[in-house]
């Protein structure tokens, strides 16, 4: 969790921070053959991506555990196979790892011991969806980060598939909307050979008819607007032609949940224009409406030409998506809506809703205007920042097309150790021990552990294949280091293909030239 002060708008926030997805099923209501289908299917996707992917694993090596990441998507434990990732080897990106067991039964453990225990659901009417009326008889196969990390979009690829096989009885769920959702669907279907739908929870529509009539008509709505993800706005505008009067009392209702001047406040309203296009349903519904919150027409109209209402530019192309560390909503460019009018036909279409002259709608509308110039030059000083996101920072270790890491210029030189290595030699002596490749691996071993160095299967390999002590010295000293520089996993990987000519510059008396960036590789 984390809180976070937007200044600009003055408010408080907290919020469960990372880009997640994940998937419920009601794994009684499933074949255990089906589900086994849908396991291979995965596989085949898996083995289709675009990108090899990573599963964390780990290994006793020397007495000691250690992490690595393998491009087998597949192993096996006591409850049988199941495929793991958490990143994808080509940039080496990864977060957090999703597991899926080939057993069903793995998963109707996990709701019952027994068929015994298993509830009936309570409800009836299931309008063809009935995950979403039996949420407690449901069982989560993951629910995990992926912090927007390419492997997203994979991800995103099993939870939509598993959705369509098993309709009402799985359920998408997390920050479905991140990252472009439209053309995973489109590379989905033409890898599976199926026409697909959209996870439910991205779906207005479908969500609305999937409730059923279990519920009354309102909170229908309010469940549909809980649900859906990346905002009501779709919702809204679906009702604006179903059903008018009901989009009015759950607009406001909503709007009664906030104070006028909150981030909250501010997201109803970019979520009523986009939705309704419409301002002077907007003004009437916040301020004119006997049971309304009754607004300040002033906090209405400061919301609206914050959101640029008045501007015709729209959305950025990627403004409501969930990318990199914090949901979407904490992106400034996110406060941005889609709908435009013209500054005197607002100012028109507002006198005739409020039955104030136009003139003084104008005045409103400039003295808002001057006050947000004024504001803006201190903005850069005074605005905390909403959001903080690797893809967006400049860094000297972004992965090329490669995978390796893009590193800035200048090189950096770094001569051969000397120090280090004579330190090392004497702790060595000090034990006992003798100065070869077998007491260097044990000391290897027993760092990586400690450390929670995660490498590749590859890099491993050149490490337990490395006889020279010096050189596993220099990689002792890396370890010793691992959380000290980002993306160390890529950049000790790197360096390991390096060591024949890390050697050979070394015996010839030479720094080796680290193609490095802002700053050399610790080794001490």
């Amino acid at each position: 969790m984390g809180l976070f002060f937007t200044k600009s708008i003055g408010e408080w926030v907290i919020i469960r921070m990372g880009v997640y997805l994940g998937l419920d099923i009601l794994p009684w209501e499933i074949e255990s053959v089906e589900w086994e289908g849908f396991y291979d299917e995965v596989m085949k996707i898996i083995n289709a991506f675009p990108l090899p992917v990573l599963r964390l694993s780990y290994e006793e090596k020397f007495g000691y555990c250690r992490l690595l990441l393998s491009r087998n998507p597949e192993s096996q434990n006591e409850r049988g196979r199941y495929l793991a990732i958490c990143g994808d080897a080509r940039t080496g990106q990864c977060a957090e790892q999703f597991i899926i067991f080939r057993d069903l039964q793995v998963y109707r453990k996990r709701y019952a011991p027994d068929d015994s225990q298993v509830k009936k659901p309570e409800r009836k009417n299931q309008a063809g969806w009935p995950i979403l009326l039996r949420e407690e008889d449901s069982v989560r196969v993951f629910y995990e980060k992926t912090q927007s990390r390419p492997y997203h979009d994979l991800i995103w690829s099993i939870v939509t598939l598993a959705e369509n096989l098993f309709p009402g009885r799985a359920c998408a769920t997390g920050n479905l909307n991140a990252r472009r959702w439209q053309e995973t669907l489109q590379w989905l279907e033409s890898v599976t050979d199926r026409r697909l739908q959209k996870p439910l929870l991205l779906d207005a529509e479908r969500l609305w008819y999937a409730f059923g009539t279990a519920f009354t008509a309102l909170e229908r709505a309010q469940k549909v607007t809980e649900k859906l993800v990346g905002g009501p706005a779709p919702f809204y505008s679906f009702l604006k032609l179903k059903d008018p009067a009901l989009l009015r009392v759950l607009v406001k209702n909503r709007l009664k949940e906030y104070n006028s001047r909150t981030v909250g406040a501010l997201s109803e309203c970019l979520y009523i224009l986009d939705g309704t296009e419409d301002l002077r349903f907007l003004v009437e519904v916040a301020c004119l409406e006997p049971d309304g919150p009754r607004w300040e027409l002033t906090d209405v109209l400061s919301s609206a030409y914050y959101l640029g209402a008045f501007v015709p530019e729209g959305k950025a192309p990627d403004a409501t998506l969930a990318v990199g560390f914090l949901p979407a909503e904490f992106l400034p460019k996110y406060y941005h809506t889609d709908f435009y009018l013209e500054k005197e036909l607002a100012c028109r279409q507002v006198a005739e809703v409020t039955g104030l002259p136009v003139q003084k709608i104008e005045e409103m509308i400039l003295e808002i205007e001057k006050e947000n110039k004024t504001d803006s030059n201190k903005e850069d000083k005074e605005k905390i920042p909403f959001y903080t996101a690797d893809s967006e920072q400049p860094s000297s270790d972004k992965p090329d097309h490669t995978g390796e890491p893009a590193y800035r210029t200048p090189q950096v030189e770094i001569p051969y150790p000397q120090e280090l290595i004579n330190t090392l030699k004497e702790q060595v002596a000090a034990i006992g021990k003798n100065w070869d490749s077998s007491t260097l691996h044990h000391l290897v071993a027993a760092i990586a552990s400690k450390k929670n160095v995660v490498l590749t299967e590859e890099a491993w390999k050149i490490v337990d294949e490395e006889k020279d002590p010096d050189l596993l010295a220099v990689i002792l000293g890396i370890m010793n280091n691992y959380h000290k520089f980002e993306r160390a996993t890529n950049v000790i990987e790197f360096i390991l293909k390096q060591l024949p000519d890390i050697k050979e510059s070394w015996e010839n008396g030479r720094p080796w030239k680290y193609p490095g960036g802002h700053r050399p590789i610790p080794l001490h």
